[in-house]
């Protein structure tokens, strides 16, 4: 879900950038330098922001199942019965 979320990310940046930058083709050498100098740095945030967010969602599924494994650990150590 993480992953997807970034998806929709960047292709809501690429949708939000003018037309008008096209002419930045006309401008610029050649296709490969516009995308480096114009598309590039405007999806810079958004990619970024959508590695964040699923860097934190990830960390937080692992801690969950952490917490559950270390607690039933202590849990046995200690002698006390449980449900699982």
């Amino acid at each position: 879900m993480a992953v997807g979320v970034a998806d929709i990310t960047l292709r809501g940046v690429l949708d939000s950038i003018s037309p008008t930058l096209g002419a930045a083709i006309d401008l610029e050498d050649d296709a490969h330098s516009t995308f480096q100098r114009v598309t590039l740095p405007l999806m810079v945030p958004a990619f970024f922001s959508g590695l964040i967010y699923s860097f934190v969602r990830a960390m937080t599924a692992i801690s969950a199942v952490n917490l559950n494994v270390v607690m039933q650990f202590k849990q046995k150590k200690a002698g006390y019965v449980t449900g699982f």
